[in-house]
């Protein structure tokens, strides 16, 4: 038979044990997120913008939870003040931005995702990638495609490296890029504000240079048009050097951008008469941005090349139809003024309805709208 401890030595032994065991459960990490899950098997390492590393993974999860998945929770009193600082600047914010990528409300993430960009632009997380992504297509809602250059980039830095992963992504919407197109075809390399052009240059450049090497032409080719846009050509030459032209995509971009400088300097050469023979075996996407600097040449010559500007616009707006609402709606604008110049009425006023039917909300929309006749 067993023998039992004294009453004499089982009191202070056991006092002991409850002691130590209360003291390690109220001192045991406890996170409560938004889907009512608790992490308790888990102890919080560290905290920052990316939110709360474990000290392994989690069920059902990584090592790492961020704050948009957070409701509440408990660390060690280290790390307390800044979990709860953290979670109150950052948490709501996230939170939001998964919740419109979910539903694809896009022109919703503008306002939210401007607040947080700026400190996630340079992360490099899971989060970054939600926050520039978001960045991206909420500018781009708002027709901000200068704008959206930057944040762009940042998440093709992300994903190239590997850091981020699309597919963990909320909602159904992706990147419309990949190998078979010479840039992302939600984002074509076309500006049409020199100011947003100019205002853009330094957050791209800045992008540019925290990218590994050897860094993507496309990024370089990014770069030039809205340089070329802004007007600074030495800074387009200076970059120009650096792209490589392997790929038979970006090669043609960077000819087309060749072109379009010779038409912002006014001085046809090689470049702008090359872009027309190759015209036809053009990739569509690289197409449409011919069409449109062939256009700005032509609508500058006598009648028959108007009406062919007239065209190469309309060409414009019917191949960026699909994924760029501000760029469709460019070529139509330019091909309305034309039109109206020309005095072709049932034509303008075709296109007129097609603009202001499918793209008032647009930039080009708006100033059409503006001068809509009676």
């Amino acid at each position: 038979m067993p023998r039992l401890l004294s009453p004499r030595f089982a009191a202070p032994i056991f006092l002991t044990l409850l002691a130590v065991l209360g003291n390690h459960c109220s001192a045991a990490d406890r996170i409560i997120l938004r889907s009512l899950e608790l992490v308790v098997d888990r102890t919080a390492l560290s905290v920052d913008e990316d939110g709360v590393r474990l000290d392994g993974k989690r069920p059902g999860g990584g090592d790492l939870i961020p704050w948009d998945e957070i409701e509440r929770g408990r660390v060690s009193e280290p790390l307390q003040p800044a979990f709860d600082e953290y979670l109150k600047e950052f948490g709501p914010f996230l939170y939001r931005l998964r919740q419109r990528l979910k539903i694809g409300d896009y022109d919703g993430l503008y306002d939210t995702a401007e607040k947080v960009f700026p400190r996630f632009s340079s992360r490099q997380s899971q989060t970054a990638y939600l926050v520039c992504q978001a960045t991206m297509w909420g500018r781009l809602a708002r027709g901000k495609r200068e704008a959206a250059v930057e944040p762009y980039l940042r998440c093709l830095e992300l994903l190239r490296s590997g850091t981020a992963k699309e597919s963990a992504l909320p909602g159904t919407r992706r990147l419309a890029a990949g190998a078979d197109t010479p840039y992302c075809l939600d984002l074509a390399p076309l500006w049409l504000d020199a100011a947003e052009a100019k205002q853009a240059l330094p957050g791209v450049q800045e992008a540019i240079r925290k990218m590994a090497t050897p860094r993507p032409d496309e990024a370089y080719l990014y770069y030039i048009s809205l340089a070329l846009a802004a007007g600074d050509f030495p800074a387009a030459q200076k970059v120009l050097p650096a792209v490589q032209g392997k790929e038979p995509l970006t090669a043609e971009l960077r000819d087309v951008l060749l072109a379009q400088q010779e038409v912002m300097q006014k001085t046809p050469g090689t470049n702008l008469a090359g872009l027309e023979a190759r015209l036809p075996k053009l990739h569509p996407a690289n197409r449409r941005l011919a069409h449109f600097w062939l256009g700005k040449w032509r609508s500058a010559g006598n009648e028959a090349a108007q009406r062919d500007a007239a065209l190469d616009f309309l060409t414009v707006a019917a191949l960026a139809e699909d994924r760029d609402g501000e760029l469709a709606a460019a070529g139509l604008y330019h091909a309305l003024q034309i039109l109206d110049k020309l005095k072709d009425t049932a034509a303008a006023d075709a296109v007129r309805r097609e603009l202001l039917g499918k793209y008032r909300e647009t930039a080009q929309g708006k100033r059409a709208a503006e001068l809509e006749r009676p």
